[in-house]
């Protein structure tokens, strides 16, 4: 019983720092100029 509640609190920290991660990127991305994310874009295409 005990591992089944530390394991619903890992997947739920797990998942709270995604949605911070996920938040925090999408706010970049908006900061960032549009050419530096057309090149951003062009890079990863090459990869």
């Amino acid at each position: 019983m005990t591992n089944l509640i530390l394991f619903v609190v890992i997947v739920d920290i797990i998942s709270v720092s995604t949605v911070i991660t996920l938040t925090s990127a999408t706010v970049v991305a908006k900061r960032v100029p549009v050419k530096y994310r057309r090149a951003l874009d062009s890079w990863a295409e090459y990869w």
